[in-house]
């Protein structure tokens, strides 16, 4: 069953929560910011979540993109999560890809790398990251293969969405109408309310993160930061692994790494193998006793004894004259 659901903005002003959540509307995606810096707070977006929250909605959030190349993502990373503040989301963190000249400047792996930095920088702060994209950008200006396995928001505005790849959540248009809402609002569907809710945490959280490559001052500085949150921290080559440490310490260390324009994903240790256990030797089968004689010879002379035997036996018994076993 569809699950109905709208994004907002500043451009919807101020909202009447309890209204909008009356009127049957199930969760909200809200714009959290834009750019590379936080500055560029969404002005609508503190307010936005208390009230969604308030009202029962499932929230989650979009930053819209214009990185220009890899780095530049790993810098609105770090702005995304200072707006957050550590805030809960129930449903995914967007990354907000759209025509924008300096994203259609790159090529489809600059582009797609962009994606994949932003991402894996929230993923290490704690939150289950998420794609924006329109159907014909997702078919033609990603590799959605390097993408596979993210949580795909399609914009489709049509009365059925085609995409042919998996998606969580379909925006159907952007003129909706919604008691609480004085103006025209994005609406969306979700197909399989499981693919949306059922996820909003992973259920498997490493408590560790692998942070670079790093040059050597950006490994002093992160460094100093682990030291100063009481983080154990190794060296590995050209990244540092930091941890174990709380949700709220890794998301103070992956923002300080999206600021330095560094990787910082989740770290799990591979495990040690399992010691091969010695092979059991087989017992030698045990040779029968050697009698130091021939087998017919033995067979023989104890035949004899036991003939011997039984005559003695009958001639006691009176069976057999003893004369007769004289000789």
């Amino acid at each position: 069953m569809n699950v109905f659901g709208i994004d907002v903005s500043k451009h919807q002003g101020k909202i009447d929560w309890p209204q909008v959540a009356a009127s049957g509307v199930r969760f909200a995606i809200l714009r959290a910011g834009y750019g590379n810096t936080a500055a560029q707070a969404d002005p609508y977006f503190a307010a936005n979540y208390a009230g969604a929250k308030a009202a029962g909605l499932k929230v989650g959030a979009y930053w819209y993109s214009y990185a220009s190349g890899p780095d530049d993502a790993a810098s609105e990373a770090a702005a995304c999560l200072q707006v957050l503040a550590g805030r809960e989301l129930d449903l995914p963190l967007f990354f907000d890809q759209e025509y924008e000249p300096a994203i259609l400047a790159q090529t489809t792996a600059g582009r797609t790398a962009c994606v994949q930095r932003f991402c894996a920088a929230v993923q290490a702060a704690g939150y289950r990251p998420g794609l924006y994209a329109s159907k014909n950008w997702l078919e033609t200006k990603l590799d959605m293969a390097a993408l596979a396995g993210l949580p795909v928001w399609v914009a489709m505005y049509a009365a059925a969405c085609t995409y042919a790849g998996p998606y969580v959540l379909w925006q159907t248009g952007s003129s909706g109408r919604v008691p609480g809402i004085s103006g025209p609002v994005d609406t969306n569907l979700c197909p399989d309310e499981a693919l949306l809710f059922g996820s909003e945490k992973e259920d498997v959280m490493s408590d560790m993160l692998k942070v670079g490559p790093v040059s050597g001052g950006d490994r002093k500085t992160m460094a100093a930061l682990a030291d100063s949150l009481g983080l154990p921290h190794e060296d590995a080559g050209n990244y540092l692994i930091i941890g174990p440490a709380s949700a709220g310490d890794r998301k103070a260390v992956a923002a300080k790494a999206a600021a330095l324009a560094v990787g910082c994903v989740e770290y799990v240790p591979e495990p040690e193998p399992e010691p091969t256990p010695e092979p059991t030797p087989t017992p030698e089968p045990t040779p029968p006793p050697d009698s130091g004689k021939d087998d017919t010879a033995a067979c023989t002379e104890q035949l004899a004894r036991i003939e011997a035997k039984l005559d003695k036996l009958l001639g006691l018994l009176g069976l057999v004259n003893p004369a007769l076993l004289e000789g």
